[in-house]
């Protein structure tokens, strides 16, 4: 009792700044042992927490005992240190089995090291001169006291460190070994080289032998086990190779500057001991700045250099997540996350196969890129639709190393084993969007060999989120276009059909006319064979007296006048009458080639006197390099004649005819127009005027343009009329003929009726 309460009381003490290391371990060391137990509570977790709470305790033993001045109160801090230090070999063992799960197979040998660890734990608190004790007495060094160890009691107890140690150093060569991929092998061999350093922390048992060698071993399993702690909480213990790695560049870096600090603390160990308190604190304080100094520096370019790949991988998702907004066909959409998880992941092979329509067949080809030459690509899950519906119902990603792990597989792990083996896949990516399974991505093992950590998984889960959401608008965007296309096409169907029915109907309508024209004609035929019959030698007898009168008499002026009246109605009549039997019995067409510039001239000089007299002025546009056209000359200068005796007559005095001709390349036709200046044709006349008998002017008989246009049909040619601002516009179309010389000069001529008469 008086021992604990000298333990109490401050007057034992003493400042003492290398006490100061050892306090900040073991704040650090007690921090991160409730850390991680508020994050996670499983067996590796505990295991971790315990060895935490032996290092702590044995790094605040160090501090009572730097900052004691007491013999005795030091010996009771030392008994209370080796609580920690003796169930620290037990506690690391139990680490170990947790870790590779040998907890249960290897429980015999960790229930013999607690005990062991235990006896020498009863052993440190024995009296010190019972001859079985383990500390024997406390020494004072420069730097504080420590704990004398008996020979062959310290021995014995080195060496069931040294036997803990070994049987842990055995269980992760042995999980090593056991371990099927050379990723968990690689993992193991850096987790050994990571323990290993943190048992240089044997150099502090030197000083319990009577060697002034200052206690630096704490540093290293301080270290040690705040990257372990980092492991465990940030990867949750499946990113231990980050870990590993920064243990072994830490231990690395930091050999440097520790051994040549040691190998210098030994050298000058006699003049440390000479100086002063002042000197000897502030010699310390200069080495623990420079360390401090080193350590700020050397700290953030490793951490940087671990971090850098998380940025790059970080950056990756982002420029992903840019690029997909752009893009909306699905081939490229596919491609580009193939290829971004390609940069992230660094697989063998990466291959997405999709589900049409969410039935669970599987779309064909897969959408593969980067696959070197010679590596499976995945097959095609469609004979697995279990799996399908399992990857749908759970939107997890399946691990092949993970499979213990998932819940609800009810025995199922073969079955997704043998899914796997049969495209080399180590990771299935179901991508779900509305529930629905839109596609399945397939990942092979990493080209390093080395498992996919948790940093992985959560990349990938990023990326899968953004590829379903994006690939499930593809997919509608494709649906709207193949609809937007079957549309276009029923559009243009309904367009083609409907060009066909007005085409139909067109010809329907041309056979109604053509038929009711012909009904027309024969009504004409048969009534005009029966006038003609009947009229024609009336007329011709009338028509005959009347000319004998005028040439045999000598008659008055009035008589002769109204002679002349008489035989120029009969002399009408009688082309009424040629043109009913015209109409009724048509000629057999005897066409010859006939030139439109030499018709249309000789036809205008015909009507020259008169135009002349009304001062009416013919203006052509013939040219003379016209093809010529086959037509029956005669014919052809009579339909020119109807048209321009039409036009004549409905132009008023000092008005104009215009005569325009061209040759059409592509309907390799002749086209001639004939316009005037006058009063034009009612719209809704345009056609009727080329029925029989109908006319707009006083005085026709509704033949003319009739015959024309029965004439020209005959051709193979056409007449219509079209209604233009001043005037009327008749337009004639006939073939053109085989050879003469095309169009190339428009050969223009203007005639003026008005003084010259008919000139060129």
């Amino acid at each position: 009792m008086n021992a604990l309460l000298r333990m109490v009381d401050p007057a034992a003490y003493a400042p003492n700044l290398h006490a100061l290391p050892f306090g900040v371990a073991c704040t650090l060391l007690l921090a991160m042992v409730l850390f991680v137990l508020t994050k996670r509570r499983g067996a590796v977790h505990l295991a971790f927490a315990a060895v935490a709470g032996s290092a702590a305790v044995w790094q605040s033993g160090h501090v009572f005992l730097d900052l004691t001045t007491d013999p005795a109160v030091a010996l009771g801090w030392s008994r209370y240190k080796y609580v920690g230090v003796t169930t620290l070999g037990a506690n690391f063992y139990l680490f170990v089995l947790a870790y590779v799960g040998r907890l249960q197979s290897e429980r015999r040998s960790l229930i013999a090291f607690y005990l062991l660890s235990a006896l020498f734990l009863v052993l440190a608190w024995l009296p010190v001169d019972h001859p079985a004790a383990l500390i024997i007495g406390v020494r004072r060094f420069y730097w504080g006291y420590y704990a004398q160890l008996s020979p062959p009691i310290g021995v014995a107890y080195l060496g069931m460190f040294v036997l803990q140690s070994a049987a842990a150093f055995y269980q992760v060569v042995a999980a090593r070994v056991a371990c099927g991929s050379a990723a968990e092998r690689t993992r193991y061999g850096l987790l050994l080289a990571s323990f290993g350093g943190a048992y240089l922390a044997g150099i502090d048992f030197l000083p319990c032998f009577g060697i002034s060698m200052y206690p630096v071993g704490h540093l290293f399993v301080t270290l040690f086990l705040v990257l372990f702690a980092y492991s465990i909480v940030r990867h949750k213990l499946l990113d231990i190779a980050t870990a590993v790695h920064q243990t072994a560049v830490w231990i690395l870096t930091s050999f440097f500057i520790v051994v040549p600090l040691v190998v210098g603390l030994l050298w000058a160990d006699p003049w440390l001991r000479q100086l002063s308190a002042l000197q000897f604190t502030t010699v310390h304080v200069l080495l623990f700045s420079l360390v401090f100094l080193y350590v700020q520096h050397v700290q953030p370019q490793i951490d940087h250099f671990f971090q850098r790949r998380r940025y790059d991988l970080l950056r990756a998702v982002e420029e992903f997540n840019e690029e997909i907004r752009d893009l909306h066909e699905l081939k490229p959409l596919g491609q580009r996350f193939v290829r971004t998880v390609e940069r992230v992941l660094r697989p063998e092979q990466a291959a997405l196969h999709l589900v049409s329509d969410g039935t669970g067949v599987i779309v064909p080809p897969p959408i593969v890129t980067g696959a070197p030459a010679g590596l499976v690509t995945p097959v095609e899950p469609a004979a697995d639709p279990a799996v399908l519906d399992w990857l749908c119902a759970s939107n997890e990603v399946l691990d092949r190393d993970r499979l213990g792990e998932i819940a609800g597989l009810d025995g199922g792990e073969q079955d997704l084993l043998a899914y796997l083996d049969r495209g080399q896949t180590q990771l299935v990516v179901p991508l779900v969007q509305g529930g629905v399974l839109i596609g399945v991505l397939h990942v092979g093992k990493k080209r390093n060999g080395r498992p996919y950590t948790t940093r992985d998984l959560r990349l990938l889960g990023r990326l899968r989120c953004a590829a379903a959401i994006a690939l499930a608008n593809s997919l509608l965007f494709e649906q709207v276009q193949q609809l937007n296309r079957r549309l276009t096409d029923t559009n243009a169907d309904l367009e083609s059909s409907n060009r066909v029915l007005q085409a139909r109907n067109e010809e329907l309508t041309r056979a109604r006319n053509q038929l009711i024209h012909s009904s027309k004609l024969v009504a004409v035929g048969e009534m005009s064979a029966k006038i003609a019959h009947e009229l024609g030698n009336p007329i011709g007898i009338i028509s005959g007296s009347v000319q004998f009168c005028l040439d045999s008499l000598t008659l008055s002026g009035e008589v002769r006048q109204h002679l002349e009246v008489v035989a120029r109605h009969a002399q009408n009549a009688g082309q009424i009458l040629r043109g009913l039997l015209r109409l009724a019995r048509p000629e057999e067409l005897r066409l010859e080639a006939v030139t439109p510039w030499e018709a249309v001239a000789q036809v205008t000089a015909l009507l020259n006197g008169r135009s002349v007299k009304r001062g009416v002025r013919f203006e052509l546009e013939v040219p003379a390099a016209l093809p010529h056209i086959h037509a029956v000359r005669s014919h052809f200068e009579q339909i020119l004649l109807n048209v321009l005796l039409n036009s004549l007559e409905s132009v008023s005095d000092d008005g104009w005819i215009r005569v325009e001709a061209g040759y059409d390349g592509e309907a390799r036709s002749v086209t001639i127009a004939i316009s005037d200046s006058g009063p034009g044709v009612p719209l809704p006349d345009l056609e009727r005027i080329f029925e029989p008998f109908y006319t707009t002017r006083p005085g026709g008989t509704g033949l003319g343009l009739s015959i024309c246009r029965e004439l020209l049909g005959a051709y193979g040619g056409t007449i219509c009329a079209k209604a233009v601002a001043g005037g009327a516009c008749f337009v004639i179309r006939l073939p053109a003929g085989e050879g003469g010389a095309h169009a190339s000069a428009p050969g223009v001529s203007i005639f003026s009726r008005t003084q010259q008469g008919l000139s060129s």
